[in-house]
Order: C-alpha cells, then sequence, then structure tokens
C-alpha cells in the first residue's frame, strides 16, 4: 500500500535537510577562532620585517654603498647579514680601518653610542667590514646597479622569492615580482617613466656563475623608509572573515592618512591586514608596512 506523504511530513524533513545544510556550512565556511590563528598571524606579520626590506624598504645589502656625513667628517655604511642581522661600518680615520658595530636594544653592556631621541644603539663587535669583494666580476656590472653582498639573506633571484613566499601569498607576490624584477623587453627606449627593476642577475657565461645585483636608490628609490609598528596583542578579527581567508583590524604605528582632516600623518592608527590559507598553510595578503 502506497504512503501519502502530508505536508507536516514532507516540511519536517525538509526542515531536517535545511539544518544539516547549515551545520555543514559553518563547518566548511565559518572562521577559525581567533585563538587558533592568532600565533601563526603574529609570527607572520613578525616574519614580514625582514621581507618588507628587501622588497619594498631599504633593499639588500650591496658593496660600494659607502656614505659620507659632512658632520663627523665619517665615511659609513648601513648593512645587514644573515649571520648578525643589522649593522653599522665606519671608516676610523687614526687607525686606517673599518669598525663594525652592531644594532642592539637600550640597557645592554658596552655601549659605543646611545641616541635616546632615534632609539638607537651601537655595540663593539669583531666583524670585518669589507667595501668591496674582489671576486666579483666588476667589468659586468650594469651602470647605477652595485652587487649585493654574498653575507647577505638572500644571493639570489630564487632565495628572494623563496623567503618572500614564506610570508606572503602567491596571487600577492605575483605583481610585486613584476615590478621588482620584471625585465624590459628588447628595444625598450628608456625615460624618465621607464620601471626598472630593483633586482637582477647577470650571468658570467666564462665561469657559469651567476650574480645578483641591486639598482642604486636613485633609480630604484625605496617604496617605504619606516618600520611599521604593530601592537600584537590589539588583533581582532573581522566578521567579514571566512575559513580560509581573514581580515584582522590591529593598531600600528606609522603613516597613515587622517581621513578627517585629509592628511598623511604619523601616529597610531588601525589598519586591517588580510591573511589567506593555501594548502593548509595561512599567509599574508596584503602587505604590513
Amino acid at each position: 500500500m502506497k504512503k501519502k506523504v502530508t505536508m507536516r511530513a514532507l516540511g519536517a524533513v525538509l526542515g531536517v535537510i535545511l539544518l544539516s545544510v547549515t551545520v555543514l556550512s559553518s563547518v566548511s565556511c565559518g572562521a577559525p577562532e581567533m585563538d587558533e590563528v592568532r600565533d601563526t598571524f603574529v609570527s607572520l606579520i613578525e616574519a614580514s620585517e625582514e621581507v618588507n626590506r628587501v622588497l619594498f624598504g631599504e633593499g639588500l645589502s650591496v658593496y660600494g654603498d659607502m656614505k659620507y656625513d659632512e658632520e663627523t667628517k665619517t665615511y659609513y655604511s648601513i648593512f645587514y647579514t644573515k649571520e648578525n642581522g643589522k649593522l653599522c661600518a665606519y671608516y676610523d680615520k687614526e687607525n686606517g680601518e673599518y669598525v663594525t658595530l652592531r644594532f642592539g636594544d637600550k640597557g645592554e653592556k658596552d655601549c659605543v653610542v646611545s641616541d635616546e631621541e632615534n632609539g638607537v644603539y651601537l655595540y663593539k663587535t669583531d666583524i670585518e667590514y669589507s667595501d668591496h669583494n674582489n671576486d666579483l666580476p666588476d667589468a659586468l656590472l650594469p651602470s647605477d646597479y652595485r652587487f649585493v653582498r654574498i653575507d647577505e639573506v638572500a644571493i639570489s633571484s630564487s632565495e628572494i622569492a623563496e623567503m618572500a613566499a614564506k610570508v606572503y601569498s602567491e596571487d600577492y607576490l605575483a605583481d610585486v615580482f613584476e615590478t621588482l624584477m620584471g625585465g624590459l623587453d628588447e628595444g625598450t627606449v628608456i625615460t624618465d617613466e621607464t620601471l626598472l627593476p630593483r633586482y637582477k642577475e647577470i650571468s658570467d657565461t666564462e665561469n657559469g656563475r651567476k650574480f645578483l645585483v641591486k639598482a642604486v636608490d636613485k633609480l630604484c628609490p625605496p617604496i617605504v623608509n619606516e618600520v611599521r609598528q604593530y601592537d600584537l596583542d590589539s588583533m581582532t578579527m573581522t566578521k567579514n572573515s571566512r575559513r580560509n581567508f581573514v581580515t584582522v583590524e590591529i593598531n600600528s604605528y606609522g603613516t597613515y592618512v587622517d581621513m578627517d582632516e585629509g592628511k598623511v600623518k604619523t601616529g597610531w592608527s588601525t589598519v586591517s591586514i588580510s591573511f589567506v590559507r593555501t594548502n593548509g598553510e595561512w599567509r599574508l595578503d596584503t602587505p604590513t608596512y
């Protein structure tokens, strides 16, 4: 005997189906809890400082980059190494040699230079500094480019890409690398409007070696000249976040636009940062500079 399906019974069945769909949707599309991802997001923001330096800030340190300070009549260079981080070398005229100092925190022993106003504290080291590397083929160096120091955090385009890919998403980096290391078509007429690559590799065909070079600042000036500071404890997740895409709001100190006054200011403001999860791993999807 066939049974009639009443409207009440059909409604109950549909109710169960809709409830199941709702539950499944919330499981598959719901944003993660802040506690689940906070440590990962903090690590990415902190790691982005070094990547931002290489991509958007001062850039990788190069040979032949000594500057002259008129006030102290001193030649000096601020540079970075993979092993020792941020360093400052100057030429000691009295002893006829370079002296290398490291940047440190306030309160460490044997401080050589203390600049309270700018928060700069320099300390002695035994690190040897050289402003030139005789093993590099100077004859192949393009005009307005300098060889990247061999003790830097990255010494090839692939190492820059690998370093950045651990922090930023593939989609975000695509346009960045096109600008940063994109080549020019053969026959391109270079004008003041031509966008030249900041980094490129040159080949020594005789020895089968490649070398990374960086454009001087007048050719490719840094995009940013400051390091943005973050109050990491202030991070909160926005309501439009999803399972694989999360946006957070966080207090930061740096340059920002005051929309009410229509002015660019420097100070504390709330900024939004997005993260995307691809293949089970979170990456920054917006810049942190």
